[in-house]
């Protein structure tokens, strides 16, 4: 038995292919460039997003702004004291250090 793609996705549908709302905009061209204005609902949460080409379809994700950095931002400063672990040493500059290195 052969089996299409279409009886294919009905029978085994993929998780991304879930229907999501669709609308038609239009492809404005200015000189060189390409814009396509972003009806109300599909606005993204973001300042930058990334763009790539997969076949004749572009797909545009917003870039996420939840890196270490960002996450560290906003914890809570740590309340406790931390030891002095370099308590006791002396200044670095003042330690002579006693190295050998082997030649051949």
């Amino acid at each position: 038995m052969i089996t299409t793609y279409c009886e294919e996705e009905r029978m085994f549908p993929r998780k991304e292919q879930t229907r999501q709302a669709t609308k038609r905009v239009p492809l404005i061209s200015v000189g060189q460039h390409q814009f396509v204005p972003v009806p109300k609902g599909f606005e993204l949460e973001a300042v930058e997003v990334n763009i790539r080409r997969t076949g004749n379809r572009l797909v545009v994700e917003s870039v996420s702004t939840n890196g270490l950095l960002a996450l560290l931002a906003r914890l809570e400063p740590i309340p406790e004291d931390f030891p002095d672990v370099d308590a006791g040493l002396g200044v670095l500059d003042s330690q002579v250090l006693n190295v050998s290195i082997p030649m051949d």
